[in-house]
């Protein structure tokens, strides 16, 4: 690999400012180069692959995307990319990375929890924000049908399945999903947002209109992508 690799990168996703928040593309080799008392995470040390180096592996503040979500009129399609970055913006829904950690050889997908912690912070955060310390306003999102099964069919999602709620704001549901990657290399947590009438409408009449709409909502929904990968294409560039 050529030491020189990064004066080809975006500076921002190098050593730019962004990096002492958003964590840094840091080469293999670069390990070398540094030493702990920079300040640096174990993890530049420790590295065996290039990746994304930054404390307990954050990519983006789920608080505060949370919070932007608030703000969003319920009459207004919302412009993602305002209200956090990297976003994954696909039409009426869309999907914020928020952490990834590696797996290690030998890990069973299935029992890693290194995002436990973070994810449960954000789960209080939502369950406080949303409902109150003594009442919990989310709702089990349905995984036989709609982005349920979508979110499934995706990736496998940790501890399982069952542990999928939904948070509704305003007029948008956010589910908050801890899971394994597609190629079984990282343990990730992500915000999905979509449309709170996927998960939360139901008819109010038998009208021609209403049937339409539940048509039309099935179709958004089958039609909907719930994969992602890190590092995004938009980011690795």
């Amino acid at each position: 690999m050529d030491f020189d690799m990064d004066l080809h990168r975006n500076a921002a996703l190098a050593f730019g400012p962004a990096s002492l928040t958003a964590g840094a593309i840091l080469p293999y080799e670069g390990r070398s180069l540094m030493m702990r008392s920079d300040g640096l995470p174990a993890a530049v040390l420790e590295a065996e692959q290039d990746g994304w180096v930054s404390p307990n592996n954050p990519i983006s503040d789920g608080g505060s995307i949370l919070g932007a979500l608030e703000l969003v009129p319920s009459w207004q399609t919302p412009e993602w990319a305002e209200l956090g970055f990297p976003v994954i913006a696909r039409g009426r829904h869309a999907i914020f990375p928020l952490a990834a950690a590696p797996l290690r050889p030998g890990d069973d997908p299935a029992g890693v929890g290194r995002l436990s912690s973070l994810s449960e912070r954000l789960t209080m955060h939502c369950i406080h924000f949303y409902g109150g310390d003594f009442f919990h306003a989310e709702s089990r999102l349905d995984t036989e049908t709609g982005y349920g099964r979508r979110l499934v069919e995706a990736a496998p999602v940790l501890p399982d399945p069952s542990s999928l709620v939904w948070w509704g704001i305003g007029s948008l549901a956010a589910v908050l999903v801890r899971s394994v990657d597609q190629q079984r290399l990282l343990e990730t947590l992500a915000l999905h947002v979509i449309p709170k009438e996927w998960v939360a409408w139901s008819p109010s009449s038998g009208t021609k209109r209403e049937a339409s709409r539940a048509r039309r909502m099935l179709r958004e929904q089958s039609d909907a992508d719930a994969t992602w990968s890190w590092p995004l294409s938009t980011v690795a560039d």
